[in-house]
């Protein structure tokens, strides 16, 4: 749990060290290095998110200034559009 705490101002950093912390626990309980997996009883922290901000007019603008036409990031911008 001190490493889950360590983590707690950042949610999903803190719940990805439990799960590789797990996966860990899991290869060392199948290897009869430990008897129980301890991780499997921490719970995870809840975080809640108002999801991704918006971009406003004037941030498209800006990665567009920024990214031109035919760059990588460019076509990734285009694409996620285009296709989604």
């Amino acid at each position: 749990m001190a490493g889950r705490d360590r983590r707690a101002a950042t949610p999903s950093a803190a719940n990805s060290f439990l799960k590789a912390m797990s996966v860990l626990m899991e290869f060392a309980l199948e290897a009869g290095l430990i008897d129980h997996n301890p991780v499997r009883d921490v719970k995870k922290i809840s975080s809640k998110s108002d999801g991704f901000h918006t971009w406003t007019v004037a941030e498209v603008a800006a990665f567009e200034a920024r990214h031109p036409v035919g760059t990588w990031r460019d076509l990734r911008w285009t694409y996620s559009f285009t296709l989604a």
